[in-house]
């Protein structure tokens, strides 16, 4: 495999006093969509959330592009192309879908380039083409799903994080994201770290895979491979 173009190593964090982390190795190379999947409370939104700069390192190191992210600000995290959609879509509520979309491109000053991408959403995902002028509160949980991705995909991120991307969603609105996901990775070479559920959903779209029991990495490989593994398929694909 090439070098990572992130690495988590032996990184520990945590809320207050109560560590969630204890030590994890993980790495993601360029144009991979890598799943990490796991019990509620074993870590995962942690870990994307000590990714995006949210949360600090407490010990250990996270690399991207061969550089420590430890020092980085959420925000240059976003600028050097980490961008992070949250679970529960997060969606301001009290703006347009055009203007939920534009404040994803906040970093950037390129207005010929922000229009192109702005098309290229519409593209993505047509109903918000319809929606542009609705408030992002009004509109449905798969739409508000749409938006908070292509709002993410403003920013031009080289590594897309998604939270969750099918919680409380209908199997079909599940389907078409995950399918245009995957057309992004394929279409724009853009690396994926998901979080995800339905893990037997996850498997089958990532490359590899990391299993997250109580805040430690418990299994990882092809994601292929664990999908047939007894213990993942005892735990999380419910013994299928």
């Amino acid at each position: 495999m090439s070098e990572p173009l992130i690495e988590f190593k032996g990184v520990k964090t945590g809320y207050g006093h109560m560590e969630v982390l204890h030590g994890i190795d993980l790495s993601v190379t360029a144009g991979e969509i890598v799943t990490l999947i796991g019990s509620n409370g074993a870590g995962k939104t942690t870990t994307l959330m000590t990714l995006s700069g949210v949360n600090k390192v407490w010990e250990g190191e996270i690399r991207y592009a061969g550089e420590s992210l430890n020092p980085v600000p959420p925000h240059e995290i976003v600028a050097r192309g980490i961008c992070h959609v949250p679970e529960g879509r997060q969606v301001f509520r009290d703006l347009t879908v055009k203007e939920n979309l534009i404040l994803g491109a906040y970093l950037r000053n390129d207005e010929e380039g922000i229009q192109k991408d702005l098309r290229h959403i519409n593209e993505l995902f047509p109903i918000l083409e319809e929606r542009q002028g609705q408030l992002g509160g009004t509109l449905s949980g798969g739409e508000q799903q749409m938006l908070a991705i292509g709002r993410a995909l403003m920013g031009r991120p080289k590594v897309l994080l998604l939270d969750e991307p099918s919680l409380g969603l209908a199997p079909l609105i599940v389907k078409d994201i995950f399918e245009t996901v995957q057309r992004i990775n394929k279409e724009e070479g853009m690396t994926v770290l998901l979080v995800e559920q339905n893990a037997n959903l996850a498997l089958q779209m990532a490359d590899r895979a990391y299993v997250i029991e109580t805040g430690r990495i418990t299994l990882s490989g092809d994601a292929k491979e664990l999908a047939n593994d007894p213990k993942v398929r005892e735990a999380y694909l419910g013994g299928e």
